[in-house]
């Protein structure tokens, strides 16, 4: 049980919060989707694959922090979910490479990414256990089955039977009006698409 001393408060949140600051659809062509694409129920414990897509439907070329060149989701792709634990990305898991790469979003082109939620309730140790599965067991935690994962780590908690939303935000850097462009300025602004996951017994 997590005491109320050990909780952030709303300004830790609001001062953690990955979106502080940005301008929600600052560049209103661009689209993004998420979907769970998941033809079976979706059980208490459960690894669930969201689907992400984003499209740049209009005439600007806007930019997006990949972060370490070993990247392949973007450090620019944030998921926040109540209620449901959301996986670092595979790809962020090994030996980071001190590049840091910036990349571009031109117009007509999509990206596609997956990113992964588990059907168990948040738990602040999730990160740690998740580089140790991958470091010493070579496993991804988001495809062990759920019985494993819980005879490892029995602080983990399978979330109730319900309905979740979460938001997957992708944020990006557009261009001043002059064409000018200081990809390593920060983020200017963010999409963000909405994705509502059942728990069924």
């Amino acid at each position: 049980e997590t005491s109320a001393s050990e909780e952030a408060t709303p300004e830790e949140e609001e001062e953690n919060n990955p979106l502080k600051d940005l301008i929600k659809n600052q560049y209103e062509d661009l689209e993004i989707t998420a979907a769970v694409l998941l033809r079976r129920a979706i059980l208490p414990g459960s690894s669930i694959p969201v689907t992400v897509a984003i499209t740049n439907n209009g005439d600007k070329t806007i930019f997006y922090t990949q972060g370490s060149g070993v990247f392949e989701t973007p450090q620019a792709l944030r998921t926040q979910f109540d209620g449901l634990q959301v996986v670092l990305p595979k790809d962020h898991l090994g030996i980071a490479t001190m590049d840091f790469v910036t990349k571009e979003l031109a117009p007509g082109e999509s990206l596609e990414f997956v990113v992964n939620v588990l059907a168990i309730e948040p738990n602040e140790q999730f990160a740690s256990y998740t580089y140790e599965t991958y470091n010493e067991d070579e496993i991804y935690i988001a495809d062990m089955e759920w019985p494993d994962l819980q005879e490892k780590y029995p602080d983990l908690t399978a979330a109730a039977a319900g309905s979740y939303t979460g938001t997957v935000n992708f944020l990006y850097t557009l261009p001043a009006e002059d064409g000018a462009a200081d990809p390593f300025s920060g983020a200017t602004g963010y999409a963000q698409a909405e994705v509502t996951i059942g728990v069924t017994e």
